[in-house]
């Protein structure tokens, strides 16, 4: 069972079609899928990663699980798959031209190559891996890494790779005829040592006044220092011309092997390499927020969701103080509570829930631990979600057009199975319209039977409640608590539709425009 085949989703429970929830929820502000892009790759989209079979979020879960309890695991996994896609970048993006360079470089790629597939074997002789996934991540990676093929070509190539890089100088022989013109030029031998300068000074320096075949008669000339370009440049095309012919059949047959055999190998884990910079990000992502305290739990299957101790991973990570801690809340989807209609005072924290609330869905199919203290669901087939954004309105139509379209759009794609989340919808038109065409919508929303939040702060939608509907989703109320002495925000979100509290009061308060606070200014005045 290979890796790629069940981090995908399978075809027959292909992911969502509407993936407009990806930018409402800010997930690149979790997952940086450009952080674990080499040069030349392109940024893994993540859609792609979605799936709605359970059995493949619970094997999800187990393999994030097991990383997360064996942090060194995941760090030498991480390692040796980012050395193994360097090296993959290497030979892709490598010149057709065959010059000794390229070709001793091959050898030394090879044997690199080795070492990163001996350091995966390792890893998976010294840990007893308990996840199916990271067992089916070994089955793949087996084949590469075991067996007589591989032992033969490993020894081979340390042969080949000892003898190139302890290459250390030339000896080259120079005919001259009898004006002491250079008549012939061949090399004599490739050497395993350098040459020594044979000057007094340089003799006394390195405390050696002995003379043999590597101690030259004249001072050495510092190519790279005094050289002009041109001359460096010629100097070692002609080196690399002598190595070549010297080397010819040797290296070029190490060369096609390192291309047939390294990046036929590499192909094999191209896939796998795709999913695991999936694995990785994610992994990241959920460390930080584990260094942070904060819980991550396994997602249960139910009748009925039942999440307790939701919170908001971004804040999370935001939050730099113990004291500052991101506040948590509960949700509750089922036969008493399907639509939810959230109400409360500006920035008390509805936005920050309905978000929270798509996230923990997201995160769900992705097949990650979840961000809560615990939780019961069930799989939904589409986040449909309507967040407020300016770049979304079409100057042609006009704000309260471009929501109704959006919202059409919405209603193409869900089913009584959809997570719908609504942030301030509707609010670019008068508040009699506003709440007229609402109210048609939630009605529609709980008769189908999804499940939702429309976060507003249109305060008669939460008579819906007392409604008599024929809907399958309850429609129920929730508000944003304000302390009721202070009317300080607690972004706490509790049942209920916030009519005790005074919102218009808090919001006057804030900008100085309260009765008292207007003739006290006044008063203050000197006449």
């Amino acid at each position: 069972m290979s890796l790629c085949s069940i981090i995908r989703a399978s075809d027959d429970k292909a992911a969502f079609t509407d993936f407009s929830f990806v930018k409402d929820l800010n997930l690149t502000a979790l997952f940086d899928f450009r952080a674990g892009a080499k040069y030349g790759e392109k940024e893994l989209r993540i859609e792609n990663y979605f799936t709605r079979d359970t059995d493949v979020i619970r094997m999800r879960q187990d393999l994030f699980t097991e990383l997360l309890d064996k942090p060194e695991l995941y760090a030498r996994l991480k390692k040796s798959f980012f050395e193994l896609g360097v090296l993959f970048d290497l030979q892709t993006a490598k010149s057709e031209v065959e010059s000794a360079e390229v070709m001793l470089l091959s050898v030394l790629e090879l044997e690199s190559y080795i070492a990163y597939m001996d350091d995966i074997r390792n890893i998976f002789s010294e840990y007893d891996v308990k996840s199916e996934l990271l067992r089916g991540l070994w089955d793949t990676v087996k084949p590469l890494c075991t067996g007589d093929g591989y032992e033969h070509l490993k020894k081979e190539v340390n042969e080949q790779a000892c003898s190139v890089r302890n290459i250390r100088s030339i000896t080259v022989g120079v005919n001259l005829d009898p004006q002491l013109r250079v008549t012939e030029a061949g090399v004599v031998s490739i050497n395993e040592k350098s040459f020594v300068s044979g000057e007094l000074i340089d003799r006394i320096l390195r405390l050696d006044m002995k003379k043999d075949e590597y101690t030259c008669i004249s001072p050495f000339y510092p190519v790279n220092k005094k050289a002009a370009e041109q001359e460096t440049g010629a100097l070692r095309l002609t080196v690399n011309s002598v190595l070549s012919k010297v080397y010819a059949s040797a290296l070029r047959s190490w060369s096609h092997t390192v291309k047939g055999f390294i990046i036929s190998s590499l192909r094999d884990l191209t896939a796998v390499a795709a999913e695991w910079r999936f694995i990785s990000v994610c992994t990241d992502a959920l460390i930080r927020l584990k260094q942070k305290g904060y819980p991550l739990c396994r997602a249960q299957f139910g009748e009925e969701d039942r999440i307790t101790g939701m919170y908001h991973p971004v804040l999370a990570l935001l939050s730099d103080t113990k004291e500052k801690r991101v506040v948590k809340n509960d949700l509750y989807f089922g036969s008493d509570a399907g639509i939810y209609i959230l109400t409360g005072p500006n920035q008390g924290g509805k936005s920050i829930f309905t978000q929270a609330t798509g996230i923990l869905y997201t995160m769900l199919h992705l097949g990650l631990p979840l961000l809560a203290q615990s939780a019961v669901v069930r799989p939904v087939d589409a986040i449909l979600t309507h967040f407020i954004d300016a770049g979304k309105i079409s100057y042609q139509h006009g704000r309260l057009a471009s929501e109704c379209d959006r919202i059409y759009k919405i209603n193409q794609s869900m089913s009584k199975d959809s997570l719908v989340l609504f942030d301030e919808a509707l609010s670019s038109t008068n508040p009699t319209e506003a709440v007229a065409i609402s109210e048609e919508i939630i009605k529609a929303y709980a008769e189908i039977g999804m499940r939702g939040i429309w976060a507003t702060h249109f305060h008669e939608l939460c008579r819906l409640v007392k409604d008599e509907t024929n809907g399958k989703s309850r429609i129920c109320n929730l508000t944003a608590v304000l302390d009721n002495k202070t009317h300080e925000r607690q972004f706490r979100i509790i049942p209920g539709d916030g009519s005790e509290q005074s919102y218009a009061a808090d919001i006057a308060g804030k900008y100085n425009l309260s009765k008292d606070e207007i003739i006290k200014v006044v008063s203050s005045k000197k006449v």
